[in-house]
């Protein structure tokens, strides 16, 4: 077993490593799709996806413990494009909707 599970449920990223989280949140796991170049992708990942210094910090805690993070990670991301795609239309017309109530 890896110390770090990666699980990908709805357009979100979750990280789980014993009792710790980090949850990547969909507007970033679209972005992170768009980016092929792994260096490219590993540092929108530090600077924009882990959104404070703990994060950042536990995450690079997990890196030094499994350094198979970052392929896994690259290659979960990449392989739920699709799944991303349709539910981020899934989401657009109920906002949509309503924005329009609320004005």
């Amino acid at each position: 077993m890896t110390p770090v599970e990666i699980h990908y449920s709805q357009g979100l990223v979750v990280l789980r490593a014993r009792s710790s989280e980090l949850l990547i949140l969909q507007d970033h796991v679209m972005a992170l799709q768009e980016i092929k170049e792994p260096k490219a992708f590993s540092q929108y990942f530090m600077r924009q996806a882990l959104v404070n210094r703990p994060a950042r910090k536990l995450f690079e805690a997990w890196l030094r413990k499994d350094q198979s993070v970052w392929p896994r990670l690259f290659k979960v991301i990449h392989e739920n494009k699709e799944s991303s795609a349709e539910a981020a239309k899934e989401t657009a017309p109920a906002q949509e909707e309503k924005s329009k109530t609320e004005s």
